[in-house]
């Protein structure tokens, strides 16, 4: 069987949706928040102080896309802004307590979602199909990165 006689995209895309469909939904109802504010406040938790651009570019997001989600998340009093240490035109980005709240209170609907991933493939076939996601999205971005030069 191969990718195109499987209809793999197709399968693909329609899992993908109905799985964030069923993540927004439930993180709303936990926090008030999207999966992708969550993985912007996430990645922020993470690590120390960092920028914007930073975020977009674990996020393989435009810059303008995490914009519009910051400032969203500091109009939630989720995040917050301060002037950088280490360069002076720059700002680092914080989560705030009720941001820190925000992400514990999405624990739950996460391992919900991951206990529903494992029920269904069985945790390592679970990993594999991350592991195999995860090349997938490497290739394609190396091959973006040959088209754009």
């Amino acid at each position: 069987m191969t990718a195109r006689s499987s209809r793999f995209y197709h399968r693909l895309q329609v899992a993908a949706h109905s799985l964030q469909k069923r993540a927004d939904q439930a993180l709303m109802q936990a926090a008030g928040i999207s999966t992708a504010q969550a993985a912007v406040l996430s990645i922020v938790s993470a690590g120390d102080g960092p920028q914007q651009n930073t975020v977009a570019g674990q996020l393989g997001l435009n810059e303008s896309a995490v914009t519009a989600m910051v400032n969203r998340l500091m109009a939630l009093g989720l995040l917050r802004r301060a002037r950088s240490a280490r360069d002076a035109r720059a700002w680092d980005l914080h989560v705030t307590d009720a941001g820190a709240a925000a992400l514990a209170n999405i624990q739950a609907p996460f391992a919900e979602i991951n206990a529903l991933i494992d029920n269904t493939f069985g945790p390592k076939d679970a990993d594999r199909v991350a592991a195999l996601l995860a090349v997938l999205s490497e290739r394609l971005s190396e091959d973006q990165g040959r088209r754009d030069a």
